[in-house]
C-alpha cells in the first residue's frame, strides 16, 4: 500500500509547475488531493465479494430507481390462423414493478494529530512525509472498504429476507422487493434436518426445490449458496454417500466436489459457499461479528444476475464537478476526499457513495433454513 501511495505521489508531482519542486513548495495537500485519491479509487481491484456478481455496478444519473419483477417469466406462445385472417391479440399483462431511492453511504476518519505533524514539519533526510501521505491513503482504503461492506450488506439482506430497511442514524427506508415465503422459503425440521444425517434427504430436497421454481415460470436455479456448516452437514448425510458410492461403498468420506459433480450429471444446481464476515461498530465504539449470509440457510439462484447495483454521482463529486476539480466521469461510483480543520486541528479522510440494488429476480431464488 505505501509502495502504491508513493508512486502516486511521484506522478502527481512529475507534472507539477517546476518552479514549485525547485523551491521545494510543495504543499502536502497536494499529494492527497481529489484528482489524486479518485485515481487510487479507480486503479484499485474492488474486493471479491460474491454480491459483485449478482449485483454488477451501473452509473445512473437518477435518485430513485424501478425494475419489472418476472421480466424473464415463460413466453406465451402465438395461435396459428387461417389465411387472411386477423392475429389474435396478446394481452398486456400486468407487471409487478420494485421502486426505491438511492441512500447515501459514508464513513469518514481524522488523522491524529502527530502524523499531521509529520505531513507538515516532516525532519531532513527521513521518510515522515512519505509515510504521513501513506497513512492518509491506507484511511482511504479503509474507508472504501467500509462503503463497499455496507454495500454488501444491504445486497444480502435482500436475497435472504426479500426486503431491505435501513435504519440508521434516523434514516428509516423500507424496500419490499416482492419475496413470497409461502412459495420461495422452507424451514426443515426434525428428521429432515440435514444434520439428522440418517433420516435427511438434501439431493431430494434440492430437486423439488428447483421444481417448484421452475413451475412458477421462472428460470431454472443453475447454482446455490450456503455456508460451510451446511456443506459439513450435508457431506455427511446417508442420501449423499450412497448416491455417490453406491450402496456399497456407504459411510465412505464425501467431498463437495463429488456432490458438486452429482449435482451435474443431474441437472441440479452446484454449491458455493460463502462465510464472509463483517462488523458493525455501535455509538460506545464497540464492534460485532456478523456475516453476510447467516450459516443455517441454503439458497438456490438463477445462473444470471440477480439485478444491478446502482451507483449515482454524489453531490461531493457534483460539486468538483464543478469547480472544474474533476471531470464527470472520475464522480461515478465511490468518491473520496481529504480536508483539514483549524480548530481543533483536524484532517479527515472521506469515502462516499450514492447507491442501492435493484432485485427484479427475486421470484427466481429458493430459500431455505436446513439446520438449527
Amino acid at each position: 500500500m505505501k509502495c502504491l501511495c508513493r508512486i502516486l505521489y511521484i506522478l502527481r508531482m512529475a507534472f507539477a509547475a517546476p518552479a514549485v519542486l525547485l523551491l521545494g513548495g510543495v504543499k502536502p495537500i497536494d499529494a492527497i488531493g481529489v484528482p489524486e485519491l479518485l485515481s487510487y479509487v479507480r486503479a484499485r481491484t474492488p474486493r471479491a465479494m460474491l454480491g459483485n456478481v449478482l449485483f454488477p455496478a451501473k452509473d445512473v444519473s437518477s435518485l430513485t430507481w424501478k425494475a419489472v419483477i418476472g421480466a424473464n417469466n415463460l413466453p406465451v406462445a402465438a395461435k396459428v390462423v387461417a389465411f387472411n385472417q386477423e392475429a389474435s391479440i396478446h394481452s398486456r399483462e400486468g407487471l409487478a414493478t420494485q421502486s426505491g431511492g438511492i441512500v447515501p453511504i459514508k464513513r469518514k476518519i481524522s488523522l491524529d494529530e502527530e502524523t499531521m505533524f509529520k505531513l507538515y514539519n516532516p525532519r531532513p533526510n527521513t521518510s515522515e512525509f512519505d509515510d504521513a501521505i501513506a497513512d492518509i491513503y491506507n484511511d482511504t482504503e479503509k474507508m472504501i472498504v467500509s462503503l463497499e461492506t455496507k454495500i454488501e450488506v444491504l445486497r444480502w439482506q435482500g436475497v435472504t429476507t426479500g426486503r431491505i430497511m435501513p435504519d440508521e442514524d434516523g434514516i428509516i427506508q423500507e424496500v419490499l422487493y416482492g419475496f413470497n415465503p409461502g412459495l420461495q422459503s422452507q424451514i426443515l425440521a426434525g428428521g429432515a434436518l440435514w444434520s439428522a444425517f440418517a433420516t435427511a434427504t438434501p439431493i431430494t430436497d434440492i430437486q423439488n426445490w428447483v421444481t417448484s421454481v421452475v413451475n412458477r415460470g421462472c428460470p431454472r436455479p443453475r447454482r446455490a449458496v450456503t455456508s460451510n456448516a451446511v456443506v459439513a452437514n450435508l457431506l455427511q448425510c446417508a442420501q449423499v454417500g450412497t448416491m455417490v458410492y453406491g450402496v456399497a461403498g456407504a459411510g465412505q468420506t464425501v467431498i463437495l466436489d463429488q456432490v458438486n459433480a452429482l449435482l451435474r450429471r443431474m441437472d441440479l444446481p452446484t454449491i458455493v459457499t460463502y462465510d464472509d464476515q463483517y462488523r458493525t461498530q455501535n455509538e460506545a465504539g464497540a464492534y460485532t461479528t456478523l456475516r453476510y449470509l447467516p450459516a443455517n440457510l441454503f439458497i438456490l439462484l438463477p445462473g444470471e444476475k440477480l439485478g444491478d447495483q446502482l451507483y449515482a454521482p454524489t453531490v461531493e463529486a457534483l460539486r468538483k464537478v464543478r469547480d472544474g476539480v474533476i471531470n464527470s466521469g472520475d464522480a461515478r461510483r465511490i468518491y473520496c476526499e481529504v480536508w483539514e480543520e483549524n480548530e481543533p486541528p483536524a484532517h479527515w479522510t472521506k469515502a462516499a457513495a450514492l447507491s442501492f440494488p435493484t432485485f427484479p429476480m427475486v421470484d427466481s431464488i429458493f430459500v431455505a433454513q436446513v439446520v438449527v
